[in-house]
């Protein structure tokens, strides 16, 4: 999807609406264009200074903040400017606050648009068949080194989505969101297998070890531009409300929303689940157990929302 934005008085509205050929969404104020963004994950966005620019001249600081308001309210969009022939001073602006293209609306700029975005779409979904993959097989050797059962991965990541949209997260983070849930142990991937494995309980040099696989999962993921959004599951799902937790020692708000989120996920799953050395708990004493850590391991705001999508048909 990319998102249109003109004039709500351009008399081209309809022409532009046709000559876009890539699917898209057409909206007539900056207003209504960041509500979108909010709430519809989108690969570009087209937005027209030349039919919002004030009485006054616009300057560079007035040009800044209208892209940062759009970049800010759609991350991963590809920005490009609609200015007035000729308008050099909005173009220079423009680029140096963050858009990837300037257009001027001159003869034959309709089909440039289009084209532009219909590439930037291309592409988009390129990428995101990549990455689709490349979390794909992340995902697989962890199954395969036997550190997370795959259906484990699935089912934590399923309900970690349902919490967040249960919380009013964007649909834009909902993509990484699933991410990080099923590369949530991928810095496991760079600990040895003698500890990962060890039948024992760990020494102290092993325990210094095995803490180090969220730095670790931080730095591969960070290595991989489109996935940067994804860290903060892996980097952060072992932090406490209370602050007790690692790597950083994060406490309450500091920890990002979507690590406070899967914690409680991952523990009930955990619960939930036969394991090699207890049997599966029974759904209402691993509710209660969830909600006896709230305010120490958990964020009770996200215990609170867990409780309520529980009982909420799938």
């Amino acid at each position: 999807m990319v998102i249109v934005h003109v004039d709500a008085g351009d008399p081209h509205c309809e022409l532009i609406t046709r000559q876009i050929t890539a699917p898209h969404k057409l909206v007539r104020s900056l207003t209504e264009l960041l509500h979108i963004l909010q709430h519809t994950p989108s690969e570009a966005v087209a937005l027209d200074l030349s039919a919002i620019l004030p009485d006054h001249r616009a300057d560079s600081t007035w040009v800044s903040d209208h892209i940062a308001a759009v970049c800010k309210s759609a991350p991963d969009a590809v920005v490009v400017v609609l200015v007035a022939l000729g308008d050099d001073a909005i173009v220079r602006w423009a680029l140096q606050a963050g858009a990837a293209r300037c257009i001027e609306k001159g003869d034959g700029y309709l089909a440039t648009l289009s084209g532009l975005l219909e590439g930037v779409l291309l592409a988009r979904q390129q990428i995101d068949a990549a990455l689709d993959a490349m979390v794909t097989a992340w995902t697989r050797q962890l199954s395969l080194r036997n550190y997370e059962q795959e259906d484990h991965l699935q089912r934590v990541a399923g309900l970690t989505l349902r919490l967040a949209q249960a919380m009013g997260v964007g649909a834009d983070e909902l993509r990484y969101i699933r991410y990080g849930a099923l590369l949530h142990d991928l810095g496991k991937l760079a600990v040895p297998e003698s500890i990962l494995a060890k039948p024992g309980p760990l020494t102290d040099d092993e325990w210094r070890i095995m803490l180090t696989h969220p730095e670790h999962a931080r730095q591969m993921l960070a290595a991989v531009p489109h996935l940067s959004r994804a860290i903060d599951i892996p980097y952060a799902h072992h932090e406490r409300w209370d602050g007790t937790g690692y790597p950083r020692g994060l406490r309450g708000e500091q920890i990002p929303l979507a690590a406070r989120i899967f914690a409680v996920v991952d523990v009930w799953d955990t619960l939930c689940s036969d394991r090699p050395y207890r049997k599966r708990w029974a759904p209402e004493r691993a509710r209660e157990h969830i909600r006896s850590l709230a305010g120490t391991s958990f964020d009770p705001a996200v215990v609170d929302a867990f409780l309520k999508v529980l009982d909420q048909p799938d």
